[in-house]
């Protein structure tokens, strides 16, 4: 046996598989290295065979080969680590040492000679994932670590196997003789030590997938001594040494490491690396001039040791290694010293730590740019705040919403914790989701100045957008759909929204406001609720993405604008995502914002609430990492001492910062390529106590121009406008422009692009206003006010800020006694504009004008004092807060003890009427009313007779019957001007309205709406005259004057088109709506009451908004159409009353959707629920014959409960109410309770019934011969059928009913047709014609179903089942 043979026998002459193993690579690995290159593919083929000839036959002996075998080198490699089973379990890895993996990894990023590649992020990554399995294996395996040290001590980096991921399959092993067939290392992953014999074997591995790391080592385990491997510090030098040549590409430390072994001999001399070798000169330079540079915070281990450390670092930054691996192998190599005073590896977890945040966070591995940071300094705009559950729980709240659901996330926490930054991150993700993100931010002193502020920059921000890209389909698409649906109104949200101007490109008539609105302040916020919902809707369903709407500060939120939100997000469904953030403990429990969250919730949407306190100390860790770019170690001790300070406020901490920057603790060392600071100086520094202390201290290092320039800023508030900045500058005579940029520089404000200047927080602001003193403070606001205030001319924004700043001096800081009224008329003229927005904020500017006045005020300011106190009585009303009454009590007693005349009384007083009519009080509001109008000269009277109303009707329609047919233009020249005959007409158009509810039996409706119609003839045209035409028209029709009452309609519509204002125009299309149903087509009347609805939105006029939806809903239920789509419209009414607070069309809408409910089996309404909502409306006559005429139908069309004793309650209740103007319930009522006349008369026998039947059939025929055909005539023909049935007039009972299923058919009313074959086939099969029963019991069951009336068809199907056995057949 030869010598190398007998190398591996153990003692007791078995063959060492392993030790072979390993012996054979290292021939491989040294005869390819003395060439002093590193191995190339091929290389195999180029050793000399001769050198293992000798050994061949002995290893095909023991293997059981052919002895003529000729074994490469590869094979014999193979075969030995086959029988010692160094094995992996899964063939699609192989293992591969770690210098042969560095040799052929460099090669597959493309460089062969080792410096480039090193540099790559690809390789770089790879190494380090190895340098953490080499970790793991340390910390875990300690027999093998020991076993290689001591098997090869001086070489541990020789001892380590890489197993890589290999792309294809791997090689075959060799064959033994008693086993011939084909085989491989299956079971294990196959060894690749560098050679190749095929230049493709490059291609099978892909070496830069890195599963993991083991130990490979050449002694007998039961030979190895035992050594004292606990020392935490020598592994980490031991793992030095290895991450060294990994990390440098396989160079090997300088010799001078070796300087550092400890004195109890447990290193040895390490190999010297001997290529690519520097300038020994320079290096020694270099190791001068760096530890010249570091001598202060570094202690001395002799000028040898410390020239060994340098060259660590100086070597592997040669080999093109980046700093922070550079800085962190010589940091390991410093820990053998002992001294874990400085930034020393001190636990094998640290080095992991560092190796995990380069592996994870590739900016920790790069160099840090100290061309652009000597430059820039330390970056703290730039830090990171982790919070990723936070931010994922955000995120999952928006992918809700974009797959349908409502959603509302909510950011809350105290001042500093890092609230903006999270809703900024939350935004840049929806934002590369493809969403669009509108934002804006709540100011504490601007909230008190201008309404919306906060929606007017995010509003702004998505026509902004649109601007960009105007002259794509898809803006110009916006724009078109904008401009039809907003239409001449669209300039009411100009003042919220200003750049809407220019999307718009609008012209003049996009700026026509409303004529007539002064004077009735509700309209003015209904409005605008309205037309803000509809742009929303628009933008949300025409953008490109999904809107979020993203408010910061929300615990400055106004009720106006919460108002606002809480309406644009209880929309049916949510147009958009709402993302804000709050300081919740900043606010009362009843703040407005919770009050619009809980509504919206309750509406249907879902809340997610984040929660935000002060960061603890390990996230302040990796704030200060991040910020650094260095490892949570080395900042732990600044950590340390930042958090005992601040307890984890992120503002605080940012500003602690920020001071120690300025006072130069942080340092770059150009050298190292790294942030340092000096501990022992910001320990010996005084720092401050909290926040403000923080801010005040850097305040005052200021330059005194710098510090006047913020407190001017924090007067305005915490953001302003360039513009307002030049004008104070301009006028007076002070820098600001220029000292706030340097402000900038410092942080303390930005300038983002957009011409204005804004606090880097609010805090900031805050600290800048308290430096000022108070009385100094005041004077400042008033003088600043009055100055932007006389600059603002047409900016609005302007005035808001001049009034603001004017308001917050008070009357306490003018010293002309002339001022006093100026300030006033300041604010008399911003709540005018206020009111088209906010009506809060309105009566804010019009208290602070009152509270200008001075003590003899009605005498020397009459005008200015009246406008003021009518103008605040109405934004009370407006307001609807709990102490609204008692607020117009004292406004209007001011003005009633004041006022001159009575002209200059009835503002107040319609005010006053307005406001017991919002509190339900229509009985004294209807005797105040007529009080009022006797002042004026209009006597109401206490009641009118019969005869008495014919007189007047008689007068009435003289007068209308002279009005030139065909001269209907000379009317539009004659408007009503004088404004008491203008407030006379509104109030004649209260009682209107009031004595449709109360007192029907006076007989004094119709008289009030003759007075309407003579005004008009005699006084001239106003807004309200539409109203007493088209309510007159509803007399006559009651009288069967259908000719008459249609032209009084036409004469309404004509009026209405006179003014260009939707100021009444709902209430008057409301009840011409009511009367054409007897005039024209029924499907046409529904358009008639959608556009009702529309412009009484557009006016602010909720209640007759609600009218109209109401109107359409009864009109939807009684023309055919399909009931299920019919129910559906009813769910959006109801959440449309709801949303709007309007109870009487909200019972009335729940009464429909229990008749549609039962007609197609659907019982989702409960009627318990019906019988609570009609007990609170029980004192409106109306409401209650509403509901028990749907009793009656319900009980005659389903035969459900006693017919009679409903139709009895039905016929009292008709006496309560007004008989004298006709609704389109009246024409449905009348209909149905004919039919059940005559039923009745059938099953009594009793001729009042008959008697009652001929009634209705004959106010049914002259609605269909005089009125509209359409609309009544089946409706004739069937009563007409079911009379001849009764009185036994069989031949025209059939003849009628085929004439009213015909024109049922013909004029689409499928529900009338269907009622009309039922009947027929009731009376046929009385009558004996089975056959003829039969199909019309088929034909109804058919168009019944058609309808959707279920429930009808099926009980319909029963009763016929009984009758014939075949009814489907």
């Amino acid at each position: 046996m030869s010598n190398e043979e007998s190398t591996f026998k153990r003692s007791n002459g078995s063959f060492d598989w392993g030790e072979l193993a390993a012996s054979l690579e290292d021939q491989y690995e040294d005869d390819s290295m003395k060439n002093g290159r590193v191995h190339q593919e091929g290389d195999m083929d180029s050793v000399d065979d001769a050198l293992f000839s000798s050994q061949g036959g002995h290893f095909a002996g023991d293997l059981g080969l052919e002895a003529d075998a000729n074994l490469s080198l590869q094979t014999m490699i193979d075969v030995a680590r086959n029988e010692a089973s160094i094995q992996p379990l899964d063939s699609s890895f192989r293992v591969i040492k770690m210098r042969k993996w560095i040799n052929r990894a460099l090669r597959s990023v493309g460089e062969t000679d080792g410096k480039g590649a090193v540099a790559s992020f690809l390789y770089m990554r790879a190494a380090i994932k190895i340098a953490l399995s080499l970790i793991d294996l340390m910390s875990h395996d300690e027999h093998s670590l020991r076993l290689s040290l001591m098997s090869n001590i001086d070489d541990l980096a020789g001892c380590v196997m890489v197993r890589v991921k290999q792309n294809g399959p791997s090689s075959p092993a060799p064959q033994r003789k008693e086993d011939q067939q084909p085989s491989q290392f299956a079971k294990g992953d196959q060894m690749d030590l560098g050679s190749a014999s095929d230049s493709s074997e490059l291609d099978d591995v892909d070496y830069l997938n890195v599963d993991s790391v083991e130990f490979r080592y050449h002694s007998d385990p039961s030979t190895i001594a035992t050594g004292n491997l606990n020392d935490e510090t020598q592994r980490i030098f031991y793992l030095g040494l290895v991450l060294y040549e990994l990390f440098s590409g396989g160079h090997r430390p300088p010799a001078e490491v070796k300087d550092l072994s400890s004195s109890d001999g447990a290193f040895a001399s390490l190999r010297t690396c001997s290529r690519h070798e520097a300038d020994s000169a320079t290096l020694v330079s270099n190791c001068e001039r760096h530890h010249g540079a570091t001598s202060n915070s570094k202690r001395h281990h002799g000028a040898t040791s410390e020239k060994g450390l340098c060259l660590v670092f100086e070597h592997m930054r040669l080999h093109g290694v980046t700093s922070p691996l550079c800085r962190l192998v010589h940091n390991m190599f410093e820990s053998i010293h002992g001294d874990m005073s400085g930034d020393e590896s001190s636990k094998l977890s640290d080095v992991r730590a560092d190796l995990s945040l380069m592996f994870e966070s590739p900016k920790f591995l790069q160099d840090l740019d100290t061309g652009k940071l000597s430059l820039s300094g330390l970056q703290l705009n730039e830090i990171v705040i982790p919070r990723i559950k936070e931010l994922e729980d955000i995120q999952s709240s928006y992918r809700k919403f974009v797959s349908g659901s409502s959603e509302v996330a909510i950011i809350k926490g105290a001042s500093g914790t890092g609230k903006s930054w999270l809703l900024r991150q939350a935004s840049n993700f929806i934002s590369k989701e493809g969403g669009i993100v509108l934002s804006g931010k709540f100011e504490l002193m601007k909230e008190q100045a201008k309404p919306f502020s906060a929606l007017t920059a995010a509003f702004d921000d998505y026509c902004e957008v649109v601007l960009s890209d105007k002259t794509s389909e898809w803006a110009k698409c916006v724009a078109g759909e904008l401009k039809d649906t907003l239409g001449r109104d669209a300039h009411h949200l100009f003042p919220v929204i200003p750049k809407l101007s220019q999307v718009l490109d609008d012209g003049s008539s996009l700026h026509n406001s409303d004529s007539d609105s002064e004077g009735n302040c509700m309209n003015c916020k209904e409005r605008l609720h309205h037309l803000l919902c509809k742009f929303v809707e628009i933008i949300c369903s025409s953008s490109k993405g999904s809107i979020t709407l993203v408010m910061d500060d929300m615990q400055w939120s106004d009720g106006a604008t919460n108002s606002v939100l809480k309406r644009l997000l209880s929309q049916e469904k949510q147009n958009m995502f709402f993302l804000c953030c709050c300081r919740a403990n900043e606010m009362e429990d009843d703040h407005s914002f919770w009050t619009m969250t809980k509504d919206v919730c309750v509406a249907g949407a879902n809340r997610t609430t984040v929660e935000l306190t002060g960061i603890n100390g390990d996230t302040l860790s990796l704030v200060l990492s991040n910020l650094f770019l260095l490892p949570p170690r080395i900042v732990r001790p600044l950590r340390d001492i930042l958090y005992s300070r601040t307890k984890g406020n992120i503002l605080f901490v940012l500003q602690l910062l920020n001071s120690l920057t300025r006072d130069g603790c942080f340092q770059l060392d150009m050298d190292r390529k790294r942030w340092t600071w000096d501990m022992q100086k910001i320990h010996a520094m005084k720092l401050p106590e909290n926040v403000a202390m923080c801010l005040a201290s850097g305040i005052n290092k200021l330059p005194s121009q710098v510090q006047s320039a913020l407190r001017a800023l924090s007067l305005i508030g915490s953001s302003s406008k360039q513009k307002y900045i030049e004008v104070l500058q301009s006028n007076f005579d002070i820098k600001l422009i220029e000292p706030l940029l340097a402000a900038a520089k410092e942080g303390l404000v930005s300038c983002p692009g957009d011409g204005s200047f804004h606090f880097s927080h609010d805090r900031i602001q805050q600290t800048c206003y308290e430096m000022i003193e108070e009385q100094e403070r005041l004077c400042n606001h008033l003088e600043y006010g009055k100055c932007l205030m006389k600059s603002c001319g047409d900016d609005t924004d302007m005035l808001y800020t001049a009034m603001n700043l004017i308001n917050l001096g008070t009357p306490a800081a003018v010293s002309d006694e002339t001022d006093y009224a100026i300030m006033a008329e300041y604010n008399l003229k911003a709540g005018k504009k206020a009111m088209e927005m906010d009506y809060v904020l309105a009566l804010n500017y019009f208290d602070h004008g009152i509270s200008f006045l001075r003590k003899n005020h009605w005498k020397d300011h009459y005008h200015l004092s009246l406008e003021l106190y009518e103008l605040a009585a109405q934004c009370c009303l407006a307001k609807g807060s709990n102490d609204w009454q008692e607020e117009i009590r004292y406004f209007s007693h001011q003005i009633l003890n004041n006022a001159r005349n009575t002209s200059d009384k009835l503002n107040i007083y319609y005010t006053i009427i307005t406001s017991l009519m919002y509190a339900s009080k229509i009985e004294g509001a209807l005797d105040r009313c007529t009080d009022i109008l006797s002042l004026v000269g209009e006597s109401i009277p206490n009641n009118l007779s019969s005869a008495e109303l014919e007189r007047h009707i008689k007068q009435t329609r003289g007068m209308i019957n002279a009005m030139p047919e065909n001269d209907l233009e000379g009317y539009k020249k004659n408007f009503m001007t004088d404004k008491t005959k203008l407030m006379t007409m509104r109030f004649y158009s209260q009682l209107n309205f009031m004595y449709l509810v109360v007192r029907p039996h006076l007989h004094l409706q119709p008289y009030v709406a003759i007075r309407m119609i003579q005004m008009t003839i005699s006084d001239g045209v106003s807004p309200i005259s539409p109203i007493g035409f088209s309510s007159f028209a509803g007399l006559l029709i009651n009288l069967g004057l259908m000719d008459e009452a249609r032209r009084c309609i036409t004469c309404a519509k004509s009026f209405l088109s006179m003014f260009n204002s939707n100021y009444c125009a709902g209430e008057a299309l409301s009840i011409i709506g009511e009367v054409s149903v007897y005039l024209e087509p029924m499907q046409s009347i529904n358009e008639l009451q959608i556009q009702g609805e529309k412009v009484s939105l557009l006016a602010g006029n909720v209640h007759w908004a609600c009218m109209c939806r109401v109107q359409n809903s009864m009109i939807l239920v009684w023309s055919g159409i399909y009931l299920p789509n019919v129910a559906e419209k009813m769910t959006q009414a109801s959440h449309f009353f709801k949303s709007h607070g309007h109870d009487v069309s909200l019972v009335l809408v729940i009464t429909l959707q229990q008749l549609v409910n039962v007609l197609t089996g659907d019982t989702k309404v409960a009627s318990a629920k019906l019988e609570e909502e009609m007990h609170t409306k029980m004192k409106n006559p109306r409401v209650l014959n509403i509901l028990l005429f749907h009793n009656v139908f319900i009980s005659f069309f389903l035969d459900q409960g006693d017919l009679l004793s409903a139709f009895e309650k039905f016929y009292e209740s008709e006496s309560q109410t007004n008989r004298h103007f006709v609704t389109f319930q009246h024409s449905a009522r009348t209909f149905i309770i004919g039919l059940v006349a005559f039923q009745l008369f059938r099953e009594t026998n009793d001729p009042l019934w008959a008697d009652r039947g001929r009634e209705k059939t004959k106010e049914i025929e002259t609605w269909a011969k005089q009125g509209c055909a359409w609309n009544f005539m089946h409706k004739y023909y069937l009563l007409v059928a079911e009379e001849s049935w009764s009185t036994g007039n069989f031949d025209k009972a059939k003849e009628e009913y085929y004439k009213s299923i015909a024109a049922a058919r013909q004029h689409k009313f499928i529900n009338d047709e269907a009622l009309a074959c039922e009947c027929a086939a009731k009376f046929y099969l009385e009558f004996g014609d089975r056959e003829s029963s039969l199909n019309h019991f088929r034909l109804a069951h058919q168009k019944y179903t058609e309808w959707g009336a279920i429930a009808k068809a099926e009980l319909l199907f029963a009763f016929a089942n009984e009758q014939f056995d075949y009814f489907l057949n």
